[in-house]
């Protein structure tokens, strides 16, 4: 299902945010989330205003080196048919507010981009990962794997199979959760580590 609320970003000029949450409509009866991204973590505009905090992602890079990436895992290009998987896993799995859910017509979109690899076991979908190149810049958007496949190097698989992939990207991004000690501490193994770019997120 599709959930409705607002959503604001705001990029590093801070001193413009105050004033724009001011004259936004208080009788806007949908969730309001604003997403500050900074190398700030200050939130001291928001003590005025009727936004908490709810969460925080650190942006994460990795530079190319001249390692060569391992070789593929069994991890191909998600088709059409596993759409209803990749739905039923974003909405068990991910946030609302924090996450951005996709709509539909981006998964298929980005299917058809090549943009989603996956791994399955007992002909299930065990997880995927979606990721964008952007010139010699590649970000991962979204990295998953199903409860019941962890601690069985799907994600491993997953990351080793996409790092193969954008081989010729010059450098890698990504944003993760500040509290995820776990996942920060597998993309350091990868050589991924925080650039000093934050993406505060509150909600109102």
């Amino acid at each position: 299902p599709q959930h409705k609320y607002l959503r604001l970003f705001f990029f590093f000029f801070l001193e413009a945010v105050q004033e724009a949450l001011k004259k936004l409509d208080v009788h806007v009866s949908m969730p309001v989330v604003a997403d500050i991204v900074s190398r700030s973590t200050e939130t001291a505009i928001f003590q005025d205003t009727k936004f908490v905090k709810y969460s925080m992602l650190t942006r994460l890079v990795k530079q190319k080196n001249e390692k060569t990436e391992e070789p593929h895992s069994p991890a191909k290009y998600i088709s059409d048919s596993d759409i209803g998987e990749i739905e039923k896993l974003f909405e068990d799995e991910f946030n609302i507010y924090v996450d951005q859910i996709p709509s539909r017509m981006d998964i298929t979109n980005a299917i058809n981009n090549d943009e989603i690899i996956g791994m399955w076991a007992k002909n299930s979908l065990a997880g995927f990962l979606w990721f964008e190149r952007n010139g010699r810049t590649s970000i991962i958007r979204y990295w998953c794997v199903a409860p019941d496949c962890r601690d069985k190097k799907i994600g491993s698989g997953l990351l080793r199979t996409y790092l193969s992939i954008c081989s010729d990207s010059l450098r890698h991004l990504l944003w993760v959760k500040d509290t995820n000690e776990n996942a920060i501490k597998r993309y350091n193994h990868y050589g991924y580590s925080a650039d000093g770019t934050f993406d505060l997120i509150f909600v109102k």
